[in-house]
């Protein structure tokens, strides 16, 4: 449901520049009357509960499931692909940076998200245990990405070298044409 406030909609009826100085008078209070589109007055955020919010826990819990889900799918799939008999967390591998990025951007900014959105509601965590929560996620799923983009720049550059050393003899070198601006 979409929610504004109920000074909006007043506003929105009489746009003169009264009442849009009105609206900024009324806004800068702590208690602003909302208003639905399609119902009555919404109700405290606080009381709301878990059940009183259905959308908020489904997509909660959905935003949870399909996280985990995500990151075992991503796993089943590598390990059953790419590297059936080498460890999937070894360092200057491929596996490892597909799996990075899926737990950094699939699992943890989702799960940090959904933290955001509706832990205080649904786990009576504080406002600010579900910032500091939130931010942490958030960090470490930058810095999980960052590793990530590390660990490929490694296995390419490991590449590039072992394609050096095996490289017998250059041969003869194509000229490569510079690339348009319009793209090749």
């Amino acid at each position: 449901f979409f929610f504004i406030p109920r000074a909006l909609v007043d506003m929105l009826q009489d746009s003169s520049p009264s009442a849009q100085r009105n609206l900024m008078a009324e806004d800068s209070s702590d208690d602003v009357e909302r208003t639905s589109l399609t119902a009555g007055k919404i109700p405290d955020v606080a009381s709301a509960g878990p059940f009183k919010r259905p959308g908020v826990l489904i997509s909660a819990v959905g935003t949870h499931v399909a996280a985990v889900a995500l990151l075992a799918m991503m796993w089943h799939t590598l390990k059953k692909a790419l590297s059936p008999e080498a460890p999937l967390l070894t360092w200057r591998t491929f596996p490892l940076h597909p799996f990075l990025m899926t737990l950094a951007f699939g699992f943890l900014s989702p799960v940090a998200a959904a933290a955001w959105r509706s832990y205080e509601h649904l786990l009576g965590f504080t406002h600010r245990q579900v910032k500091v929560f939130h931010g942490v996620l958030m960090g470490v799923a930058a810095l999980t990405g960052l590793l990530g983009v590390i660990d490929m720049w490694l296995v390419h550059e490991d590449g590039a070298a072992a394609q050096a050393a095996t490289r017998a003899s250059p041969g003869p070198r194509r000229r490569l044409r510079p690339a348009s601006l319009h793209g090749v």
